[in-house]
């Protein structure tokens, strides 16, 4: 008899811990649909269409400033080498040795300001080597019908992006196909 009553009591308290641990799926549901209820002009309109999957969320290079600004620093300097007609960040170090040895044919600070470029397109391609992403937080794509100030109803479809606990929103994304 105490062998049952110690397994109905152990099933009983893992079931109440299942039905209170919710998945990452039902988490991401109910924080947007609080989201959606709080800022739709008529929620009564909302209607799901699909949730994707919830997936883990990086930093992206976009993300680092320190990466994006060495980025536009050689953009910069290739614009001012006379290179902006050329698409991406060419590696330009053999035509500088080319350079070098005619020196007398280019304009003076030419050859200079090929360095220059080519310096800050080596700087950029080491913060590149060096980055790793770093886990944000979580997100999930969602796609829905609700009318608009039209009262016409449309299909919407965003990223939804949510803190490392999945207890909040950090962002929301359209996505434009």
């Amino acid at each position: 008899m105490k062998y049952y009553l110690l397994l109905l009591t152990l099933f009983i308290s893992l079931t109440g811990f299942t039905q209170n641990k919710l998945s990452k799926l039902e988490k991401a549901k109910q924080i947007i649909k609080k989201e959606l209820k709080e800022t739709m002009n008529d929620y009564a309109s909302y209607s799901p269409v699909s949730y994707g999957k919830v997936d883990s969320l990086f930093t992206s290079v976009a993300d680092d400033e320190s990466c994006m600004n060495s980025y536009l620093r050689a953009m910069k300097d290739k614009e001012n080498a006379g290179l902006d007609k050329i698409d991406g960040l060419p590696d330009v170090s053999e035509k500088i040795k080319e350079m070098k040895k005619n020196e007398h044919l280019y304009k003076d600070g030419a050859i200079l300001n090929w360095e220059i470029y080519q310096s800050s397109r080596e700087i950029f391609y080491l913060f590149l080597k060096n980055f790793h992403p770093t886990f944000i937080g979580w997100k999930l794509i969602h796609k829905y019908r609700t009318k608009n100030t039209y009262n016409a109803t449309i299909l919407i479809e965003q990223e939804f992006r949510f803190n490392k606990e999945m207890t909040a929103l950090t962002e929301i994304k359209d996505i434009n196909k």
